[in-house]
């Protein structure tokens, strides 16, 4: 007998799809509903990084940080997108056009919202602006208000007169109930992509998608240090062994720093550099060849999850964040190191995968072949970013907290067999480090410094005085406590913000809305994992989790520990190595989840992540001479 309809049983069945659509009706009301639509077209005549920000309140109120929005922008023609709060409630705006001493120039603002008349100012309206603080004079040309400002402060106040034309907006509350209604009508097609996880297959297709998209339509060194990453990617399509630091031909790969990609030892700048080779017959630019390996990347994981239906709980972190896709749209070590993790991960907890059967068989198959393969990999993954180094710690742990809950029969046998898998590994490492001897001579390091010291800018040269060195260099040695890295730096939520929608360099992220709700659904994700495994897991997953909380926590505090002495660099991609140990957690506690929760959320994620990718990062980025941003 079936339920009646609106009975809990009848409410319980439908679960899945009544949360999908709760959540996904929220995200609506609370990003784009009884929001005021706020645009400004505005000129900035200095190249580095600044913060747009506007703020909003009633004609009898003071102005606050909860009532704001802000933007990094750099220089050029921007025509700024915002959503504010109900323009009802709004009287007056105060514009805070850049935050450095300089000249800015307003061109046009309009503010509107379903049930208001549209409010512009454009030309002679302008002057309406009055200056408030830290503004030296303001002129009304024929093009828009020119603004010079005094200090790093300068803002100007405009007043606004919202006038209702109609009543109530009910399009909102009917466009939010019909989003619940839709998830309601695809209950079983939800049920159905629930089960096996079948949604990350069609979410990762959606990723690789929008990541091919962003490497082919925007231009060349507008993503992360894409400059250095080429010129390393490219000396590999004409060359087969690492150059000399002296070479000519790497003279255009140094860094701000000094540095060169093609100074270090990871194996990801030569598999580009040949991979990119390969395509060269296509007569396709090289950008795009090279971007095109960090998309055949993430495709490789999306097929990897298709074949390997066990991938799929593996993967699942891959879809909730668009920072992820983002690295595999242009070329970069950090995606690499990521793909390659994921598949180690995969390898080492699947009970039957070719690794433990290799581990754990008296007389495997292929021995020879397999030894090679999967030596292959452990080196490689030896050759990849310094913070990985956390996620081969882990494997460790891991692969004695499996031998310790009787996962391998033979001990003796494991060990062995992972000898000989170290022995291969560290001979690539070895190989490595001789061909950097053989191209730098005895005293690669001193090579090294003497080159650092040559091509590095004056502020990150390691003769220049501390006291003129850049000012996020060695914070600590400038006695500062680590309190100013945590808070008056942020750094945690910098490093949040740039693991959970930032682009360009930077410059490009979401508003302060987008990254709260990231947060409740992160917290609500990583809360509900805990929750099941702590509270039906047994003994050996709660150390399972401890150790992945253990190496995690040292991810994190090497990297404020970094940012302290070293240099302060709060980016998200640094934290990539815990998507593989998440991974692996994630696949223990599976059958102690109620995966109707966790697909849920993570599809809540999946959702809010392509409207930051489309929205933020394609708007933004494919546009550099023309600046759309939506917060």
């Amino acid at each position: 007998m079936n339920p009646s309809p609106l009975s809990i049983e009848w409410l319980r069945e439908r679960r899945l799809a009544l949360v999908t659509g709760i959540v996904l009706a929220c995200l609506y009301l609370s990003l784009f509903a009884f929001k005021s639509y706020f645009e400004i077209e505005l000129q900035t005549y200095v190249g580095k990084g600044t913060f747009f920000k506007v703020y909003w309140a009633k004609a009898d109120k003071d102005y606050s940080e909860s009532n704001s929005k802000r933007l990094r922008i750099g220089g050029g023609n921007f025509k700024i997108k915002l959503f504010l709060g109900n323009l009802g409630s709004i009287d007056k705006l105060r514009i805070d056009p850049v935050e450095y001493e300089g000249e800015a120039k307003i061109k046009s603002i309009v503010l509107s919202q379903k049930g208001f008349d549209s409010i512009q100012f454009e030309s002679r309206q302008l002057e309406q602006l009055v200056p408030l603080n830290q503004i030296e004079s303001t002129d009304l040309e024929p093009d828009g208000l020119r603004v010079i400002t005094n200090g790093k402060d300068g803002n100007l106040e405009i007043r606004v007169s919202p006038v209702r034309t109609g009543g109530f907006p009910w399009v909102h509350p009917l466009n939010a109930i019909l989003i619940i209604a839709s998830c309601f009508a695809l209950r079983r097609t939800m049920t159905a992509l629930q089960r096996e996880h079948h949604y990350v297959m069609i979410a990762l297709t959606i990723a690789v998608v929008l990541a091919a998209v962003m490497a082919s339509v925007t231009t060349i060194h507008v993503h992360p240090d894409e400059r250095v990453h080429l010129e390393a990617v490219n000396y590999y399509t004409k060359h087969t062994l690492p150059p000399s630091l002296d070479s000519p031909e790497i003279v255009n790969s140094f860094s701000d720093y000094g540095k060169s990609r093609l100074s270090t030892y990871e194996i990801y700048y030569p598999l580009a550099g040949y991979f990119t080779r390969l395509l060269g017959p296509i007569k396709s630019p090289e950008l795009i060849n090279a971007r095109a390996f960090s998309v055949c990347l993430l495709l490789g994981l999306l097929l990897l999850s298709v074949a390997r239906s066990r991938f799929r709980y593996f993967a699942l972190p891959l879809i909730i964040s668009p920072q992820i896709w983002y690295m595999f749209s242009y070329p970069n070590s950090d995606g690499f190191a990521l793909a390659v993790s994921l598949f180690a991960s995969y390898q080492i907890a699947v009970s039957d995968s070719a690794l433990n059967r290799f581990l754990s068989q008296e007389k495997p198959r292929l021995f020879v072949v397999s030894l090679l393969c999967f030596g292959g990999l452990a080196g490689i993954l030896l050759l990849t970013k310094l913070n990985f180094y956390f996620f081969l710690l882990f494997l460790f742990l891991y692969l004695i907290w499996r031998l310790v809950n009787g996962y391998y029969p033979e001990p003796l046998r494991l060990w062995l067999r992972v000898l000989m898998i170290g022995i291969i590994a560290a001979s690539m490492y070895g190989i490595r480090v001789g061909l950097d001897y053989s191209a730098n001579g005895p005293d690669p390091e001193a090579k090294f410094n003497e080159y650092l010291e040559l091509t590095a800018k004056e502020e990150f040269k390691p003769s220049t005085p501390l006291e003129k060195k850049h000012v996020y260099l060695y914070l600590k040695d400038r006695g500062n406590e680590l309190d100013v890295v945590l808070q008056f730096l942020n750094w945690g939520s910098i490093t949040f913000a740039t693991a959970f929608g930032s682009y360009g360099y930077t410059q490009y992220f979401g508003s302060d809305t987008y990254f709260a709700i990231v947060k409740v659904l992160v917290t609500l994700l990583l809360g509900a994992i805990l929750f099941y495994a702590l509270i039906k897991g047994p003994p050996e997953i709660h150390a399972l989790i401890m150790i992945a909380c253990i190496c995690s926590g040292l991810l994190i505090a090497a990297s404020i520990w970094n940012s302290w002495t070293e240099n302060f660099q709060a980016q998200g991609r640094y934290m990539a190595p815990l998507i593989p140990i998440l991974s692996i957690v994630y696949y223990h506690v599976r059958h102690f989840v109620d995966h109707r929760v966790i697909s849920s959320i993570a599809l809540s994620l999946f959702v809010v992540s392509v409207y930051s990718f489309v929205f933020i990062g394609l708007a933004q980025i494919a546009k550099t001479s023309f600046y759309t941003g939506v917060g």
